[in-house]
């Protein structure tokens, strides 16, 4: 980890919550990229189960479950989640 990416975390991260999203794309990778830590590689979740691992770190669990789908993080096939990286 850089240290941008340090200064990311310790700017928009408080305590395992993110409270709001940065602006900027670079930013928004670097957090997507912590979140998606939060999953197993090998094993399916539903949307369900996303969305209680997700609220606790932000409310927006739709925005983030986007996100990570969209930067290939995580592949959502038949409303099944894998993460993938």
């Amino acid at each position: 980890m850089d240290d941008d990416e340090r200064r990311t975390l310790a700017t928009f991260v408080k305590d395992g919550v993110i409270p709001n999203f940065p602006a900027k794309l670079k930013r928004q990778l670097v957090l997507w990229r912590r979140v998606v830590e939060h999953f197993d590689h090998d094993r399916d979740y539903v949307e369900s189960e996303i969305n209680d691992i997700l609220r606790p770190i932000n409310a927006d669990v739709a925005t983030i479950r986007r996100a990570l789908v969209d930067h290939d993080l995580m592949r959502r096939q038949a409303g099944v989640y894998r993460r993938i990286r």
